[in-house]
């Protein structure tokens, strides 16, 4: 596990490994999952965001932006308040 990039870089180059092989490989221990099942559910995540980028349509206008909420906040911190 690490704690911040810095340590994550860290960890790459004493390892050897690759960035992506030590966060998939921290993914599974966290998870109890194996390889094969975190690869699946990373091309799920891609996919998802790629279906959602072809959908995007830059005219719309979020709830927020319609009542305003958007001028008085960032969009993090409408992340932050609108997170479950």
């Amino acid at each position: 596990m690490y704690g911040s990039l810095q340590e994550l870089c860290e960890l790459e180059e004493k390892s050897g490994k690759p960035f992506w092989k030590i966060l998939q490989e921290d993914d599974c221990r966290e998870q109890g999952i194996t390889e094969e099942v975190s690869f699946e559910q990373m091309r799920a995540m891609y996919q998802a965001m790629k279906d959602a980028d072809a959908r995007y349509d830059e005219k719309l206008k979020s709830f927020y932006e319609k009542i305003g909420f958007s001028e008085l906040c960032s969009d993090r911190e409408i992340m932050v308040l609108t997170a479950d």
